[in-house]
C-alpha cells in the first residue's frame, strides 16, 4: 500500500504565480511579453508577507530582488513555479504606447501549494483600415476586382510618435510594406471576396529597443 504521507512530504508544495497579458479591446493574448517577478520588500528593506497597499503604491523595481524573468506563451500566460510563501511583485516589462512612462505592476501573495493569478489588460486597440485602388485610383469596396490593389493601414493607440525601434508591425505574406512609416502595407488581389490581413505588432522592452510581444 502506498504511503500517502511520505509521498506528500517529498512533493514540492511551494506556491506559484501565473501572469496573463492580453489586449482588453479584442481579448487577444500578448505572446512573448516579458514579465519580471520580484520579491516584495518595504522601502526599509523588510520582506513583505502581504500586499500592503501603501507600500505597493511606493514600490520601485530593485534588480537585487529579482526572483525570475519569464515570457508569455501562445495563450498570453507565463507560470512562475516553486515560489516560497510571501509577497511578490509581477511587473510588465514591455512598453505600452499610450503610456510610455508608466510602470505596470501588481502584487500577489503566494501560499504553499496554491497558484496566484495576475492579469494585465491593456487597451492597445489594434485597428486595420483596408482600402482598394484600381489604376492608381481609390475605388469603393464593391468596385474592386481581382488584379486590383488592396492597401492596409495599421495602428494601435498611442503609436503616433513611435519609431520602429519601439514598435514594429510585421505583416504576413502576401502583404508587403508600402512606404517607410511602417504602418502601411499593400497586396495585389488574387481572389474575389473579403481580403484577409494578418500581422504581428512588436513592442520593445522597457528601456531598450528590439524587444517583442
Amino acid at each position: 500500500m502506498a504511503n500517502i504521507k511520505n509521498a506528500a512530504a517529498k512533493a514540492d508544495l511551494r506556491g506559484a504565480v501565473q501572469v496573463t497579458v492580453r489586449d482588453s479591446v479584442t481579448g487577444a493574448p500578448l505572446v512573448n511579453a516579458a514579465i519580471k517577478l520580484y520579491k516584495a520588500h518595504t522601502l526599509q528593506g523588510v520582506p513583505m508577507a502581504d500586499c500592503d497597499v501603501d507600500e505597493v503604491k511606493k514600490w520601485l523595481p530593485d534588480e537585487a530582488l529579482l526572483a525570475a524573468t519569464g515570457f508569455t506563451g501562445a495563450d498570453g500566460a507565463v507560470l512562475f513555479p516553486a515560489l516560497d510563501a510571501g509577497a511578490y511583485i509581477a511587473a510588465y516589462d514591455n512598453i505600452v504606447p499610450m503610456r510610455m512612462d508608466a510602470l505596470f505592476y501588481q502584487c500577489a501573495v503566494v501560499h504553499n501549494n496554491c497558484t496566484e493569478n495576475v492579469c494585465f489588460d491593456f487597451a492597445f486597440n489594434p485597428q486595420v483600415d483596408i482600402q482598394f485602388e484600381s489604376n492608381c485610383r481609390e475605388v469603393e469596396n464593391n468596385c474592386a476586382f481581382v488584379g486590383d490593389k488592396a492597401n492596409a493601414e495599421v495602428h494601435v493607440d498611442g503609436d503616433g510618435p513611435l519609431g520602429e525601434d519601439a514598435l514594429r508591425i510585421v505583416a504576413r505574406s502576401p502583404w508587403q510594406p508600402r512606404g517607410n512609416d511602417g504602418h502601411h502595407f499593400s497586396t495585389t488581389m488574387r481572389r474575389a471576396g473579403p481580403q484577409r490581413f494578418e500581422a504581428q505588432v512588436l513592442f520593445a522592452r522597457r528601456g531598450r529597443p528590439a524587444g517583442a510581444a
